[in-house]
């Protein structure tokens, strides 16, 4: 059995025909913009007037990991939109929605991985190399 994230990064692929989040973001009418966030936070997803936004750190914008950070942030537009742009105070629920969106962004950057290799990785490192992130530490915290 599929676990959600597997399933809903299918059907974003059956949808759309590729995985890459930027071809994503502008199917789904997402404003993506750059903007000066100093080292963190790394990526933003929000409403403004009723508009989906992401912000990117500029400190990203010609790096690999703009592809894990615009993956996650995608995430919370898809399933957490109710939550855009708000302060969760409760710590415990904060942790949950950034683990579910970088479990997410994991198994989106995956599959796009053999989209984009036509093969599977050898190694986590294969994937972590290609986007930049370190997708080792994500999975050993996350799984």
């Amino acid at each position: 059995m599929q676990n959600k994230f597997h399933y809903l990064v299918s059907k974003l692929r059956k949808k759309y025909g590729t995985l890459d989040p930027f071809y994503l973001v502008n199917k789904l009418n997402i404003e993506v913009r750059y903007v000066q966030f100093g080292n963190n936070p790394k990526g933003m997803y929000t409403k403004i007037k009723g508009d989906p936004f992401i912000f990117l750190n500029k400190n990203i914008q010609h790096l690999p990991e703009s592809k894990f950070v615009l993956a996650h942030e995608l995430y919370h537009f898809l399933e957490h939109e109710e939550n855009a742009g708000y302060y969760i105070q409760n710590d415990k629920a904060r942790s949950r929605l950034e683990t579910e969106a970088n479990k997410f962004a994991i198994a989106l950057l995956t599959d796009l991985y053999i989209e984009e290799n036509k093969e599977l990785p050898n190694t986590v490192e294969d994937v972590s190399y290609e986007y930049g992130i370190s997708f080792k530490e994500n999975i050993e915290k996350l799984f």
